[in-house]
């Protein structure tokens, strides 16, 4: 069960505490292979999932921050420099994770947190690893949905019930703060259309006010920025690794604006997400093949560097005349936000890439280990443009030295975007894996009578009998599905029933490639049984009722 430790001070308030609700969503377009619709029970919760926090090793409090299996978050919080980092230096932090329950951002915002991030990576980690994600993904397969349109339908409340947690702070703010990031999906990376349809069906299902639609600063997907922002919707652009790509992004964000047709654009705003950790992992390894003094003095260096010339960038486009005519609008600045803030050299300071690059107007996202390590001991004080001189003189040093920074966003576009798609099919598969298995279950389960003969289905049986024909034993079986076990017992010649267990993921593998399973027990129980007999299964009155090993299978 997820707990927090020795945190003190005001329990959330009841505000934050908002009952979360459903919301009708209409049917997707075609562009997302989807054909669901929403389906009133599917907002129903799964079974409890969680999330720690933890206390450090330090003086101060910190955050460990992670997804449980059961149970939920409750106790005490106490103020932290995240709530200094916003009210003194005007930077908003935001958690960059999400998993069920959602309820268990409540100490995280109590604790200064003021949005979420998410991502295909981290509903991969998210549903891939916890059951509280099965009750809700079990009544979508039994309804018919497909894999797609599950996965969509899973994220989707996730990122309603998050923006109900974050409502106050964006309606306190006037829009300015409190929100929570979906993203299209990763396989529109170079579909400007598609891109723009995903955005606008996304916006629609999920229907909160505080929901960013993420979209990447692929060059084909520049020009939906600007049609998104058009139709009013709210966006946070992701994948940004160069000041080139950031300057087109901002000009996106303002063309939008003004092709918005709108009076009052108060209500639209964008963030820019700026990524900073995965640029140092880059030029780190072609500093290192250089080899150079100079160029290894360089190292750790490169990401800030651009970073603060980013927020430059940032200062000039958001002024002059053609800003000052958005802003009698009431248009808001496209906020920049540090992305891949976590520290992947350990020989880097932990907060490496939260500390350099605090200024007003900012964004910062941080995954467990950063913000486990800026709450323990980070320094809460302007740095983004405490030396603007010193990035520029690293900045030129690189490319004296042969780093091309538009092959470095090129190439980190790239990885970003392949990494995204990867997880998103992984992800995919997974489920497709759990419906395979649900229907099985289903199967048996609709063929069985209380304590008669039921056959598998016609393959099964088929690679069982085979199996047993070649190998000269006699499979017996029982599947594992969610939290119950699906019991199916071998009969000997003098029916006697054997039980063994199997996985059921070993089931499924067993039904795709005949190969028997990898089972002590089962090849025990084999030798018992008489290989001649034809193979059948008996049902058991403990069907899907929690069950404990039998003597039988205890003792093998």
């Amino acid at each position: 069960m997820a707990t927090i430790s020795k945190l003190s001070g005001p329990a959330p308030s009841s505000s934050l505490r908002p009952s979360i609700g459903r919301t009708p969503r209409s049917s997707p377009p075609p562009f997302l292979v989807l054909r669901s619709r929403a389906a009133a029970g599917a907002a129903a919760a799964g079974a409890a999932g969680g999330l720690s926090v933890k206390c450090g090793r330090r003086s101060r409090s910190s955050l460990v921050v992670t997804c449980s299996q059961n149970g939920a978050n409750g106790g005490v919080v106490k103020r932290t420099v995240l709530h200094d980092l916003y009210e003194r230096e005007g930077q908003s932090p935001w958690y960059d994770n999400l998993c069920r329950p959602v309820t268990d951002l409540l100490p995280l915002i109590a604790n200064g947190v003021r949005g979420v991030t998410s991502n295909p990576a981290i509903f991969q980690k998210a549903i891939s690893s916890s059951n509280a994600y099965n009750d809700q993904f079990r009544e979508l397969v039994q309804s018919g949905k497909d894999i797609e349109s599950a996965y969509w339908e899973l994220v989707v409340k996730d990122i309603q019930d998050a923006c109900k947690l974050f409502e106050p702070i964006y309606d306190q703010t006037d829009a300015g703060d409190g929100y929570v990031s979906v993203e299209v999906s990763p396989r529109l990376a170079d579909d400007t259309e598609g891109t723009v349809e995903a955005a606008k069906w996304l916006h629609k299902v999920v229907n909160r006010p505080n929901v960013y639609i993420k979209i990447p600063a692929t060059a084909p997907c520049v020009p939906s920025i600007k049609q998104v922002i058009s139709h009013g919707i709210s966006v946070n652009v992701t994948l940004i690794f160069s000041l080139a790509r950031y300057e087109a992004v901002i000009d996106a964000y303002l063309d939008g604006l003004e092709a918005s047709g709108l009076d009052d654009l108060s209500r639209v705003t964008s963030v820019a997400s700026f990524f900073v950790s995965r640029v140092d992992t880059l030029i780190d390894k072609m500093l290192e093949k250089i080899g150079t003094p100079e160029a290894l003095d360089l190292r750790g260096k490169a990401a800030v560097a651009q970073a603060a010339l980013a927020y430059k960038l940032y200062q000039k486009k958001f002024s002059g005349p053609r800003w000052e005519a958005l802003v009698k609008k009431g248009a808001k600045k496209q906020r920049l936000l540090w992305a891949s803030t976590s520290v992947k050299n350990p020989a880097y300071p932990d907060t490496l890439y939260v500390a350099p690059l605090i200024g007003p107007d900012t964004v910062s996202t941080m995954p467990d280990q950063a913000l486990q390590a800026f709450i323990d001991h980070g320094i809460v004080s302007r740095t983004i443009d405490s030396n603007v001189s010193e990035a520029e003189g690293i900045y030129s040093a690189l490319e004296k030295l042969g780093i091309d920074w538009n092959h470095v966003g090129t190439q980190l576009e790239v990885e970003g975007v392949d990494s995204f798609k990867k997880s998103f099919d992984s992800l995919l598969d997974t489920l497709q894996e759990k419906a395979n298995s649900l229907n099985l279950v289903s199967r048996i389960f609709r063929s069985q009578k209380s304590d008669s003969l039921f056959t598998l289905p016609g393959t099964a049986k088929t690679l069982a009998e085979k199996w047993r024909a070649e190998s000269d034993k006699t499979f017996c079986h029982t599947a594992v599905s969610s939290r119950y076990h699906l019991r199916a017992l071998a009969a000997t010649e003098s029916s006697c029933p054997i039980p063994c267990i199997i996985h059921e993921h070993q089931l499924i593998q067993f039904m795709r490639t005949g190969e028997p399973p990898s089972s002590h027990r089962c090849e025990a129980h084999a030798r018992n049984l008489t290989p001649s007999r034809p193979l059948r299964f008996v049902s058991h009155r403990s069907l899907f009722a929690p069950c404990a090993p039998s003597a039988t299978e205890a003792s093998s």
